[in-house]
């Protein structure tokens, strides 16, 4: 504190600070009463606050000032006991100013206020070793006397705000995340299937869940991916959110090892794997396929598709679409395509 011993005697009222000093616990003051010697006495007040004086009995003196504590004492006094009271509190020793910081930070516990500074909340949180990770720093609360007020952390931290300066006895209570030990499962066609963790934030989606579990693999079908909750499965985007508990599965694409046959005047006759996504056009097929040959006709290709034992054949005019004369005809799995030879 800034208050001095004077030569072994009280702290004076005028010293600096002293006008607005409020009392606290543990600190030590002093009673004088003019004329009588016998209720002059010096107690400390206890953790309450409070402090017992002869006649009156206990008084709960901290939060006032010295001079509102006179004023207090003297009414009591004059109320019962003494005709127009002249009495003086002095301030015999100033305890040490502290706050406390509990729940989820590095090193909970007392902190102390410096004697020749100010203390805010930011900065007791980091005196009390910073923020656990599983803390939550939207719902920050500090308690004093009978008030609860709720911070967030990230609100103090922004440029220019008001800092919430605190007072001996102020305690801090950093509560753990709702989030705290919450994941999702991330199954089938990712990287490193198995538990993802929230945010102790929360706002997690699918997207970022499948992110650390490694991402996607090379046969997922990212358009088919599926969260169930409790006993629903729902069809979900990418961008959805999650909840604690939910079950992302991710499926292996319906066209993995599916494909079309392309035979005749083609660079690379054979098999043609679909895409994952299943679309695959004429002209893709072909090009996948190294082009038509030299001698290929590509304006009698013919494709032809067996569903239910029934045939059905498209003929393809290839200068046409690839022109965008007619729209791109998509293939099915099993789909032929032959390329005629040219006649000159």
């Amino acid at each position: 504190m800034a208050f001095l011993l004077v030569a072994g005697g009280p702290l004076a009222a005028q010293e600096a600070g002293a006008a607005t000093y409020r009392l606290k616990a543990n600190d030590s003051i002093a009673l004088n009463v003019f004329q009588e010697a016998e209720l002059q006495t010096q107690v400390r007040l206890t953790v309450a606050g409070e402090a017992s004086f002869p006649l009156i009995g206990t008084v709960r003196l901290a939060g006032l000032t010295l001079k509102e504590a006179e004023e207090l004492l003297t009414k009591l006094y004059d109320a019962d006991y003494l005709v127009s009271p002249k009495l003086s509190i002095n301030l015999m020793n100033a305890a040490d100013q502290q706050i406390t910081v509990m729940g989820a930070v590095n090193n909970p516990g007392v902190v102390g206020i410096p004697a020749d500074a100010t203390l805010d909340l930011v900065s007791a949180i980091s005196s009390a070793g910073g923020l656990a990770a599983h803390a939550d720093a939207t719902k920050i609360e500090l308690k004093r006397d009978e008030k609860n007020i709720v911070y967030a952390l990230s609100d103090l931290q922004k440029k220019g705000a008001l800092q919430v300066v605190l007072q001996h006895g102020d305690r801090i209570h950093v509560p753990v995340s709702p989030f705290a030990n919450k994941t999702v499962t991330v199954v089938g066609q990712v990287l490193r299937p198995g538990a993802v963790n929230f945010p102790v934030g929360g706002g997690l989606d699918v997207a970022t869940a499948i992110g650390v579990a490694g991402g996607l693999s090379d046969i997922a079908d990212a358009d088919r991916i599926t969260v169930k909750r409790g006993s629903k499965v729902y069809s979900t985007e990418l961008s959805s959110g999650v909840q604690p508990g939910d079950v992302i599965s991710v499926p292996k694409s319906r066209f993995v090892g599916k494909t079309v046959t392309i035979s005749g005047q083609i660079a690379r006759p054979g098999p043609v794997n679909f895409p994952l996504d299943g679309r695959l056009s004429v002209l893709e097929a072909v090009a996948m396929a190294g082009g038509v040959a030299r001698l290929g006709n590509r304006r009698k290709i013919t494709v032809t598709r067996r569903t239910g034992g029934k045939e059905q054949t498209w003929r393809i005019d290839l200068e046409d679409m690839s022109g965008g004369k007619v729209e791109p005809l998509y293939l099915a799995p099993g789909d032929t395509i032959f390329v005629p030879e040219r006649r000159f």
